[in-house]
């Protein structure tokens, strides 16, 4: 894993005012505990020279069991579970479930199969520490009793990561509210700015890449304790109904059409990773976790030019990240189409507030090439060629199907579109009426303004259909935020 930018120390970090005397120094005394950081100085700013370097979030543990039994060792779970407070937890329940999943027969059916996943679930969710290798190993069992050829892997989470990562929380939280505020939250027991909202370390990293390459075949599931994400891969590919799209088609009557292009194409390809690209994935993955998780954490990556650190620009870029992680994983997992475009359209704001250009620079041919496709040439093997032509080929449909949607057809040559802007027509090139057209058809969900010139430029002249796998933009950006978080979070709004 690279490393990210050193900046020259000792940096300044401007100290909020106000609050009981001490409260700062009593901070700063916490903060060089913990090594990450030294700061010396008193208000009105502190001295910071960078300590050691923070662990990473996530660590793939020497345990694994397949049906030849535990690949590693049994001391990896437990010594990892150890670094973790163990919360008292009643044993009955999660013995219960994995009763009940033991008792069933191989899933025939979806419901069955969400059933059994749900058991599975519960039982490791609810699980002490002191019990939790015990029930992860029947879990274990039993799915390899129905899937031979899988195998149950542990990604450990970093309890020390998380904790040294919350001091900017406490900068932040400072720095808006002062140092009254952040005692009271400190004497009533309560976490600090933002503890339960968005934040990398209450990501779900399993459901994200489980569901990295496409979301119709499924190459395992996750089950998710504070400490460790269990991941049992099948050894294959499963074809399992979208249940979102059952229930919401089907049972409860809303067939979802609108908007759907004109020009579909009659079939198209789905990217699958053999066995040894899935262990090639799986490690990439968790390097990129781990670089993003890094890069948020560093107060070096939010310091401006003339050395002085930015804690609430590092707080609502973690906040930021930690949304777009949220709604990744639920587009990256559901495949009913208004869902997918909901989330798509959340993704848009959220990743045009890292960067400057605004909406129309990501959808921008050279944007993508550069920033999107080139990241996901960093891929193992095979399947950085694949998805690289993949990702080529949904940008190129895009702007077809963009296209296909202008009304009368006539406005579409070779060299564009020509739309009638009141200070004169114009021809825009393919690519860049993909991009304004998505801008003005983002601005419409806060309301439609017919009247403003440029929506109705761009949007008198359409018959209002999107692309078809528009949300799959989610996806490779998501690849590219992973491979250099540098690249899509950028430095330039610290000088604001």
């Amino acid at each position: 894993m690279s490393s990210p930018p050193v900046a020259q120390a000792p940096w300044m970090l401007p100290v909020p005012t106000g609050g009981k005397p001490g409260t700062a120094d009593r901070f700063r005394d916490s903060i060089n505990a913990q090594g990450l950081y030294q700061l010396t100085g008193t208000s009105p700013t502190w001295s910071v020279q960078p300590g050691d370097d923070p662990p990473p979030y996530l660590l793939q543990l020497d345990w694994k069991l397949t049906r030849m039994g535990l690949v590693g060792s049994g001391d990896a779970l437990r010594d990892h579970l150890a670094t973790w407070p163990d919360p008292p937890l009643h044993p009955a329940p999660p013995q219960a479930a994995l009763a009940d999943l033991r008792g069933r027969p191989k899933p025939t059916t979806p419901l069955d199969f969400a059933e059994a996943c749900r058991m599975a679930s519960t039982a490791i969710g609810l699980a002490s520490a002191g019990i939790l290798p015990e029930i992860a190993a029947g879990v274990a069992n039993k799915l390899l009793e129905w899937y031979p050829t899988g195998q149950m892997i542990a990604w450990g989470k970093s309890h020390r990561h998380v904790t040294v990562g919350r001091p900017h929380h406490m900068l932040a939280a400072a720095t808006l509210s002062g140092w009254d505020a952040i005692e009271e939250t400190l004497m009533a027991g309560r976490a600090g700015l933002w503890f339960h909202g968005e934040d990398i370390s209450t990501a779900h990293p399993g459901a994200i890449y489980l569901n990295l390459l496409n979301e119709v075949d499924l190459p395992g599931v996750a089950c998710e304790a504070m400490p460790v994400t269990f991941i049992f891969e099948f050894g294959e590919y499963l074809h399992v109904p979208r249940l979102d799209f059952m229930g919401v088609t089907y049972v409860h009557s809303l067939p979802v059409a609108e908007y759907l292009p004109a020009n579909l194409p009659a079939m198209v390809g789905l990217v699958h990773a053999g066995s040894l690209e899935q262990d090639a994935l799986r490690e990439w993955f968790v390097a990129g976790f781990n670089r993003l998780a890094d890069y948020l954490i560093r107060w070096q990556n939010f310091m401006t030019k003339t050395g002085e650190l930015r804690p609430v620009v590092q707080q609502h870029t973690n906040m930021t990240v930690g949304r777009i992680l949220y709604v990744s994983a639920h587009l990256l997992a559901s495949g009913e189409r208004g869902a997918r475009l909901a989330d798509f359209w959340q993704l848009v704001d959220l990743y045009a507030g890292l960067q400057g250009g605004g909406i129309p620079r990501l959808f921008n041919e050279k944007y993508w090439e550069e920033t999107v496709v080139g990241a996901v040439g960093t891929l193992p093997g095979n399947l950085a060629t694949l998805l690289q032509n993949h990702a080529r080929d949904l940008y190129q449909e895009w702007v077809d199907q963009a296209l296909g949607g202008v009304i009368p057809p006539s406005r579409v040559t070779a060299a564009g579109v020509t739309v009638p802007h009141p200070k004169g027509t114009r021809v825009v090139p393919p690519n860049v009426f993909l991009a304004q057209h998505l801008q003005e058809r983002r601005n419409t969900l806060h309301g439609y303004e017919l009247t403003r010139p440029d929506q109705a430029a761009l949007l008198g002249i359409h018959n209002g259909s999107l692309p078809q796998r528009l949300p799959e933009w989610g996806r490779f950006i998501l690849i590219a935020l992973l491979a250099g978080p540098s690249r899509i979070i950028e430095r330039r709004f610290l000088e604001h």
